[in-house]
């Protein structure tokens, strides 16, 4: 265990404190990081001199993350 999240959870002996002193330390992670990756979803633009295919790739990349993270698009928002 991380010696960081150790230190915050060490004292804990009742397994639902515990859970909720982790879930403090890591659900503002979770949804930075869904920020994160929705701005980048938005921000995609081609880089002159780039590789096309890898510009391609880039969109489903980013979408196939966010699934991952429960965010879920419908067909036409994608296509959009």
């Amino acid at each position: 265990m991380d010696d960081n999240v150790y230190n915050h959870v060490r004292g804990e002996t009742n397994a639902n404190e515990l859970w909720e002193k982790l879930q403090k330390l890591y659900a503002s992670k979770a949804v930075n990081n869904k920020i994160y990756h929705l701005m980048r979803l938005m921000q995609i633009r081609y880089k002159d001199g780039s590789s096309v295919t890898d510009h391609l790739n880039e969109f489903p990349s980013c979408v196939d993350q966010l699934n991952g993270m429960g965010i879920k698009f419908e067909n036409e928002v994608l296509g959009l």
